[in-house]
């Protein structure tokens, strides 16, 4: 009898992760990845420039820079799947960037990833599951439907993106050699409880009294990636990346299935501090081209980063949002809970990061 629709595929074999690398794993995903493994009874090896702030029986951390294959390789051995996450998120872009700062984006966040595959196919890595991003296929244009058939982005004013539409099919086309099986997950706005960029600007805007518009239009809505459902998703494909699954090669998106307004979502953290959630807004017409001027300066100048980079604007003001339908067929992938829920437990995070935030600016 044939699957009913949007049922998921019948269950396949899997594999059972026992020995682990978290590249990244000091950052906010990173560290929330390797705490979801070391629950699942998995041993984890984190490799990281910045040091751990947990300790655990079956965690292992070493000092490590990606883009030296010789400081890194060896930290493969014994190992069956390896999660890569680390990266440099610049983005910052456009025709005035430094060679510099090029440069520094691509030795982590491609050499990098190069390296990773090279080390896992001598030491015999089965899996590799390799943090992506929804930017790999935002152009300058809504979007409204991306899913893993969408091409990679073309308009490209970051160096973010850059590297990413550069490593990540290199990632999928490994697939299959040395016996090494890979996948990439794509989030979108990656928030939850702790240190995570997308709050924690939101955060240092409002102590700094800097909460006095939005931005685009109440029309544009957009989707992001709570921190629960994202260790879920990650770990459940590195358990499909068997022969045989329609998971080996694939890139996936994994986000929370509820569209938003960016400033909508953000309303109940700027409520539930205290403050007045805007009512003026600002169309991008008006902030991009001084974005854009200010950014070029800043290359050519050295002068302080611009407020918003161009494409933090475009993120915020054109609709982009994915389907999650390929991760439920092919691995059975649901999100954890619903937006009220993830606000539950965000904003008394946020009240209680703010009051940090303003202490250190009084001192």
């Amino acid at each position: 009898m044939a699957e009913a629709k949007n049922e998921p595929a019948k269950l396949r074999k899997t594999a059972t992760l026992k020995n682990c690398i978290v590249t990244g794993g000091s950052g906010f995903l990173g560290s929330a990845l390797a705490k979801g493994l070391l629950e699942k009874g998995c041993k984890v090896r984190v490799l990281d420039v910045a040091p751990i702030d947990f300790k655990h029986a079956n965690l292992e951390y070493f000092k490590c820079d990606l883009s030296n294959y010789d400081d890194m390789e060896k930290h493969f051995a014994g190992i069956d799947t390896v999660f890569h996450a680390a990266a440099i998120i610049d983005l910052r872009g456009g025709s005035g960037t430094t060679a510099a700062a090029r440069n520094r984006s691509h030795a982590v966040n491609v050499l990098g990833g190069r390296n990773v595959l090279k080390a896992s196919s001598k030491h015999g890595v089965k899996r590799v599951v390799a943090t992506s991003s929804n930017n790999s296929t935002l152009n300058r244009t809504p979007n409204p439907d991306m899913d893993s058939r969408t091409p990679y982005a073309t308009d490209i004013f970051d160096l973010y993106t850059e590297t990413k539409v550069i490593i990540e099919p290199e990632i999928l086309r490994y697939s299959g050699t040395d016996g090494v099986l890979t996948g990439v997950i794509r989030p979108s706005g990656i928030y939850g409880p702790g240190n995570n960029y997308m709050m924690v600007q939101l955060l240092e805007k409002m102590a700094a009294g800097m909460l006095v518009s939005n931005m685009g239009t109440p029309q544009a809505v957009h989707d992001a990636s709570f921190i629960d459902n994202l260790i879920t998703g990650h770990i459940q494909l590195a358990e499909n990346l068997v022969e045989g699954s329609p998971c080996c090669g694939k890139a996936y998106f994994i986000v929370d299935d509820e569209k938003m307004n960016q400033f909508e979502f953000f309303r109940p953290m700027i409520e539930g501090c205290g403050y007045k959630f805007p009512k003026l807004w600002v169309p991008s017409s008006m902030i991009r081209p001084w974005m854009v001027i200010w950014q070029w300066l800043h290359w050519k100048f050295n002068l302080p980063r611009p407020l918003l980079t161009p494409k933090e604007v475009d993120k915020c003001c054109i609709t982009h949002f994915a389907n999650t339908r390929d991760a439920y067929e092919d691995f059975g992938w649901r999100p954890t809970g619903t937006y009220e829920e993830y606000m539950e437990v965000c904003v008394p995070w946020c009240q209680e990061k703010l009051k940090e935030i303003k202490a250190k600016k009084k001192k």
